[in-house]
């Protein structure tokens, strides 16, 4: 019996092709983490600016937490609503200004 507190290593695999992924990767249905992948026009069209205009002003609920591990069981986080592309500018900013919860209840890792 697995232990559900226990690490897992997770692979890590580079340049891995399509017909590669499908019938060795994804048959798996296990996680693991692709790198230096060829994900077409989205790496380079897909700008802050780009996927504010493309999403727009829609409202979106997100889930926020004071801590970085929310808890499902406990509910340690709150439904928050806000527009789509303030959702990605706040997300696309190294270090956040404002907070759903107060700064100091934040984990900084």
């Amino acid at each position: 019996m697995e232990n559900p507190g226990e690490m897992k290593q997770i692979s890590v695999v580079h340049g891995v092709d399509k017909e590669t992924f499908n019938t060795e990767i994804y048959p798996k249905r296990w996680p693991v983490v692709l790198r230096g992948l060829n994900l077409g026009p989205c790496q380079t069209n897909w700008t802050v600016q780009y996927l504010c205009e493309a999403g727009g002003s829609q409202d979106v609920k997100v889930h926020v937490s004071p801590s970085a591990k929310m808890d499902f069981i406990n509910k340690n986080y709150a439904y928050r609503t806000l527009p789509f592309d303030e959702l990605v500018r706040r997300a696309s900013k190294p270090r956040q200004e404002e907070y759903f919860f107060e700064p100091a209840l934040l984990h900084t890792s």
